[in-house]
């Protein structure tokens, strides 16, 4: 592991899924050396900050370490952000979240903000 990657904390999340043959983007801000483009991986470690992208053809899935879990759709870009304890995803006007959030023993509140409002998971 980098000495980057050890100052940006514990990860937030995981890669879980990748639909066959896609690919999935991770824009990584580093402490030191700046912004990193990546290809995403089943089980990447996902840190708070890290922008995650899909491209046209592609879903995706996020397991939080905290508990719970979600399905990106494809052509979406979702971003990790916290705020006073609480996880907070941002998802941009133009894209689109998969319909089915499913949430297994969430501890900690997960709130998801688009251009239209924020949706807030509490248990």
């Amino acid at each position: 592991m980098s000495e980057e990657v050890k100052e940006m904390g514990k990860p937030s999340a995981r890669l879980t899924k990748i639909s066959k043959g896609g690919h999935v983007w991770v824009t990584r801000k580093y402490p030191q050396s700046g912004i990193a483009r990546l290809q995403g991986h089943i089980d990447m470690r996902l840190y708070v900050n890290d922008q995650i992208k899909t491209d046209n053809v592609t879903f995706a899935g996020i397991e939080f370490f905290t508990g719970g879990a979600i399905g990106i759709n494809k052509d979406t870009e979702i971003e990790i952000v916290k705020l006073n304890e609480v996880k907070q995803l941002n998802v941009p006007f133009k894209d689109k979240f998969l319909n089915n959030l499913g949430f297994s023993k969430k501890n900690d509140p997960l709130q998801i903000r688009t251009a239209a409002g924020v949706m807030g998971v509490k248990g």
